[in-house]
């Protein structure tokens, strides 16, 4: 008998996803949710830290990540949505300690049904979206993976931002699918983003144009044998 496929877990139905919408979900571009949202996140992220570990976070330049401080009504209104969220869910998310750096930032096999923005979005830490599916837009502009980030099998169905976005730490996007053609509607779409902890593309599906631009410290960690692309993939490496 063939194994059966684990089922797909609702975005309102991930804890992190509840830390990532705070304020509210996303609906349109320019929506006020979009800076409260990340505010609140980046200031949770630094939260996580120790001092010694926040002054010791860096870009991909070698400079202070600045991460808001949440004031103490803040921190209270994250806290109070947050408990909702256990009192309701509690046992999917029921042994991660989101307060831990060294809990990974978990989006695995989760289905993203609407627009989703991580727009400028700080992820302190390992983050997760294997297996991970995006019926709409994902947006990551400018975002930035402090450690590794996690992509493998995952699903842009209606295509993915990631302009300016700084991979710091090893991308793993084994079998990731970019069904749509990039245009103003979908596709895959890297422009300038940085990737250097090194990236790895095997197998991974395009059927528009992909722009990645990497450092040149990253060069040799860079795997880029797509599967079934009908697109084609550009690089640009930085001298």
């Amino acid at each position: 008998m063939a194994e059966e496929k684990e089922k797909l877990i609702p975005a309102n139905e991930n804890l992190w996803y509840t830390l990532a919408t705070i304020a509210g979900e996303v609906t349109h571009p320019g929506d006020p949710f979009t800076k409260k949202n990340s505010d609140y996140w980046n200031g949770f992220m630094r939260s996580r830290l120790s001092e010694d570990e926040y002054t010791n976070l860096k870009d991909r330049d070698g400079k202070q990540i600045n991460l808001p401080e949440l004031t103490n009504e803040e921190i209270e209104h994250v806290y109070s949505v947050l408990n909702k969220y256990w009192e309701l869910k509690k046992r999917d998310f029921a042994h991660c300690d989101i307060t831990d750096p060294n809990e990974p930032i978990n989006f695995a096999r989760t289905e993203f049904s609407k627009d989703t923005s991580f727009l400028e979005f700080v992820s302190v830490g390992n983050v997760k979206f294997n297996n991970a599916t995006f019926k709409k837009l994902a947006d990551f502009r400018g975002t930035k993976f402090t450690h590794s980030a996690d992509f493998r099998a995952a699903t842009f169905t209606e295509g993915a931002k990631f302009n300016e976005a700084e991979f710091l730490g090893p991308t793993f996007t084994t079998g990731t699918s970019f069904p749509r053609p990039t245009d103003s509607k979908g596709g895959a779409d890297l422009s300038d983003a940085t990737f250097t902890g090194g990236a790895d593309f095997d197998t991974a599906t395009f059927n528009g144009v992909c722009l990645v631009q990497m450092t040149r410290h990253s060069w040799r960690g860079l795997n880029l044998r797509t599967r079934n692309s009908r697109g084609m993939l550009i690089l640009n490496r930085e001298h």
